[in-house]
């Protein structure tokens, strides 16, 4: 998503920014939910999922565990991620 928004035109990024937002809405709005926890927009989706049905989703992350951004570091099977 940054690079293309990085290429964007000015005209488009208004677009393309919302068009992220649109992203984050729709997975928010979903049952479960299957994606990578080093994404911010995932995390950022999950938060927002939690916020509106008020209990956390059934998930599974494809790469590190979930937390809740204590900014502390995880360790990962390839070593070490701040989360």
């Amino acid at each position: 998503i940054e690079d293309k928004l990085k290429r964007a035109s000015t005209s488009d990024k208004t677009e393309q920014a919302m068009g992220v937002v649109v992203d984050i809405s729709i997975l928010a709005l979903s049952d479960a939910f299957v994606g990578t926890f080093t994404s911010a927009l995932s995390r950022v989706a999950f938060q927002l999922s939690y916020s509106q049905k008020g209990f956390v989703k059934p998930y599974v992350s494809l790469d590190i565990p979930w937390c809740w951004a204590g900014f502390h570091q995880i360790h990962v099977p390839w070593g070490t991620y701040g989360c």
